[in-house]
């Protein structure tokens, strides 16, 4: 029995969140609704726009209208913008509920039993974290539009700051998820164990699930990064988005270095016991060539099987320690490569936020 079975890229993985309680289940019906609901909110602020202008008294040609609201470059972007973060989270839910689907597996624990640890993640804490992650987001969002001189917020101030808002709290519910897993893969390895030798999960990478949900969600913030840096230079710098994907990187990055330190902290009482095991092994190998009549010939199968059993001790040591040691290091490159593309893109814009002329 799965917990989570397979999911399609955008198709609703199991979950009790409320934002995606209004989310269609399946991946045709999900992409017409965020497009429609995209386009949707941008018609509202236009009609708004109008109906301002025309309050003001403002001769509105609508034929070839010429509305702030049309070359405002945060409108332009923000259909986009918004959809993508409807994207990142439906693929957020998907990435983790199919790894822990894979780890489950792994483990010498029953289905129900995980589910009982699970459910928190992927059910009404997160639900309320998402909130309150998104408060100071939104509070700064609030403040910031006062304090910059905007006055008394207009209808379409409000709009903008309700979007900014949904979208805080998407990016409050990704937080969460982020948070909650480190938190439950370290109460799922201290209850429970693996079904198999450490030296089999080495060799097999049955760990791989694990820091598997962080590379997937580094992919994740690298896509979500780029959307983010791209808005900063064409809608103009807004710190509390430079923050949002900042804290994300850093949060997909803290996770990936403490779920390995987990894993190996778990795997590491065992490995010893399995060296100490392996050294031993090599010892009676030592005693058994040293045993051995030194005139004996090399093609004395007695002689053969003597250091066969020498240098296949000093094979599963050393390959052992090897694998042991390098976990997760070609995983950990890839995802410094990820994180820095967007960091080192985001630069120029902070360096020219500074006063510094680089174009």
């Amino acid at each position: 029995m799965e917990i989570f079975p397979k999911h399609k890229s955008l198709e609703k993985a199991k979950n009790n969140w409320w934002i995606e309680k209004i989310l269609p289940d399946h991946s045709k019906k999900f992409v017409l609704f965020v497009v429609a609901f995209c386009l949707g909110i941008w018609l509202i602020g236009y009609i708004i726009a109008i109906s301002s202008d025309i309050i003001d008294g403002v001769e509105f040609d609508y034929s070839n209208p010429d509305s702030d609201y049309l070359h405002d470059r945060e409108w332009q972007y923000q259909p986009f913008y918004l959809a993508v973060h409807f994207v990142i989270l439906r693929m957020f839910g998907v990435v983790y509920t199919r790894n822990f689907d894979d780890t489950i597996r792994l483990l010498k624990a029953k289905p129900e039993e995980i589910s009982q640890h699970t459910r928190w993640v992927f059910g009404h804490v997160s639900n309320i974290g998402a909130f309150i992650a998104a408060t100071g987001f939104i509070y700064y969002d609030y403040s910031t539009m006062l304090d910059e001189g905007f006055g008394a917020l207009t209808s379409l101030d409000l709009l903008i700051m309700v979007i900014w808002g949904l979208e805080r709290i998407i990016l409050g519910y990704v937080i969460c998820l982020m948070l909650g897993t480190v938190f439950l893969i370290w109460k799922l390895l201290r209850s429970y164990h693996y079904s198999a030798p450490a030296d089999v999960v080495l060799m097999e990478k049955r760990w791989k699930p694990f820091t598997q949900l962080s590379l997937e969600a580094s992919s994740l913030v690298l896509v979500f990064a780029l959307v983010d840096v791209a808005y900063l230079y064409y809608a103009g710098f807004w710190l509390a988005d430079f923050l949002a994907f900042m804290v994300l990187i850093f949060l997909v990055s803290a996770s990936f270095l403490v779920s390995t330190w987990i894993i190996k902290s778990d795997l590491r009482e065992e490995v010893e016991e399995q060296l100490l095991m392996f050294y031993a092994e090599l010892e009676e190998a030592k005693k058994g060539v040293r045993s051995l009549d030194p005139k004996m010939p090399k093609t004395d199968t007695r002689w053969l099987a003597a250091n066969m059993d020498l240098i296949l001790a000093f094979l599963k040591i050393d390959y052992l320690e090897d694998q042991f040691h390098t976990m997760a290091a070609s995983d950990a490159k890839v995802l410094v490569l990820r994180m820095l593309i967007p960091i080192l893109g985001i630069i120029p814009k902070l360096l020219q936020e500074r006063g510094f002329e680089i174009f």
